[in-house]
């Protein structure tokens, strides 16, 4: 696996856990794609570049929760 896809795996985990740590803290009614982003140190534009490999990446560690 290349250097650079092993960057977008690590960053997208990293953007998957602080998406859950917010959930835990802040009613889903009140998240927003703002927060998330904060949280994570990633742009706005980033999150909706990826967004949906992330819903699937939350989904999947729902299930496993």
């Amino acid at each position: 696996m290349s250097k650079v896809k092993k960057k977008q795996i690590k960053r997208r985990a990293e953007i998957i856990e602080a998406a859950i740590g917010l959930m835990n803290e802040t009613p889903f009614d009140e998240l927003t794609i703002n927060d998330i982003c904060e949280a994570s140190g990633i742009s706005v534009g980033s999150f909706y570049q990826e967004r949906m490999d992330l819903f699937m990446g939350l989904f999947v560690q729902s299930l496993r929760a």
